[in-house]
């Protein structure tokens, strides 16, 4: 379905919201409903669709709703999302103001239909970007009574000046003469903290990465407060590791969505495992300098140590270390031929 986003602005495709409806085709009506919202750059929706899917396999309508900017929104010669992050705070404002009041009329278009969907069984869920404004949208609008965020947070300030993701943007508001507290103060009408909603902590559902350096664990534990969300799922992996678990992150969500509004059972401390997958550059004085991939099989709990078994095109190799700095880590390595020092600068999928 399309229709005309409540704000207009000066993309003409941007003007028109993009939504995919799925319904599970023998449900009992009137259906729970579930929003989805998809993550930074989507150049297709075949993430939500699966989402989707798996929702509809447990009695849930599922809703994909096209961000500003992307997809089908995106402006002529554009990326898909390349837009949505121009380094300007009026405009950020503005698409977020603009996400959250599409959310607002879709959700006009369901109130609507009282047969078809069960208006007090309305439910978000969010992929990274999606989490962003899906958290501001739970936060906002009491029509929607439960919130899933993957891979997400909040203080979108501290985001854009922290992010890995961010670099271009942070530089041109830092030559612009911000700071990341002038950039907050600008923010705070679309920050999602402005709008805590503890009273539904019991039914929000929060996966973070303990690596994650798109959106920094900071923000991710900023959004579990702002909610007082009772279900964490944490993985021992960066950003990007959650696709190797999309499966049981879906079924995750979709039997903690089944236990607040369907009434099915959930054990409240569910856990996804992933590994910690290491990519980057590995120096030994047998393979000097070169490309690696690392496994982690071992991590201390609190020094950010670590062993992983890694590859190189120099061969196999085991390295042992501490995190000194910023994804560099030093210690030893075993090569087949000795022990020797090393060091392993790299980022966690």
């Amino acid at each position: 379905m399309r229709f005309p986003s409540a704000i207009v602005t000066d993309s003409v495709e941007n003007n028109t919201v993009e939504v995919e409806v799925f319904e599970p085709r023998d449900a009992r009506r009137p259906m729970p409903l579930v929003i989805l919202l998809h993550y930074f750059g989507a150049t297709d929706l075949g993430v939500e669709r699966r989402f989707a899917r798996n929702l509809n396999a447990r009695g849930f309508a599922a809703a994909i709703l096209t961000l500003p900017y992307h997809l089908q929104r995106t402006p002529p010669g554009k990326i898909s999302g390349e837009y949505a992050l121009r380094p300007d705070a009026g405009f950020l404002r503005e698409t977020m103001t603009q996400a959250v009041f599409d959310v607002k009329r879709f959700l006009d278009w369901v109130e609507q239909r009282p047969l078809q969907f069960d208006l007090s069984r309305i439910g978000i869920a969010g992929i990274s970007l999606g989490a962003v404004v899906g958290s501001l949208a739970l936060a906002v609008e009491p029509r929607i009574t439960a919130g899933a965020f993957l891979l997400g947070g909040v203080d979108v300030a501290h985001l854009i000046w922290h992010s890995s993701a961010t670099i271009n943007a942070r530089n041109v508001f830092r030559g612009q003469g911000y700071t990341e507290q002038r950039l907050r103060d600008e923010l705070a009408s679309v920050e999602p903290t402005t709008y805590p909603r503890r009273e539904i902590g019991e039914r929000v559902i929060v996966v973070g990465a303990r690596f994650d350096e798109v959106v920094p664990r900071a923000s991710t534990l900023k959004l579990i407060e702002m909610f007082d969300a009772k279900t964490e799922v944490w993985l021992e992996s960066g950003h990007y590791g959650g696709a190797i678990a999309e499966r049981r992150l879906y079924r995750t969500v979709a039997e903690f969505l089944q236990a607040k509004f369907l009434g099915e059972a959930f054990d409240g401390s569910p856990g996804v495992q992933v590994p910690t997958i290491r990519v980057g550059v590995h120096y030994n004085t047998d393979y000097k300098l070169t490309v690696a991939v690392g496994l982690d099989i071992w991590r201390a709990p609190r020094n950010g140590g670590f062993v992983s078994a890694i590859l190189t095109p120099e061969g196999p190799a085991a390295f042992g270390g501490v995190s000194i700095s910023r994804g560099l880590a030093l210690g030893a390595t075993i090569t087949p031929k000795r022990a020797t020092w090393g060091a392993f600068w790299s980022v966690v999928l």
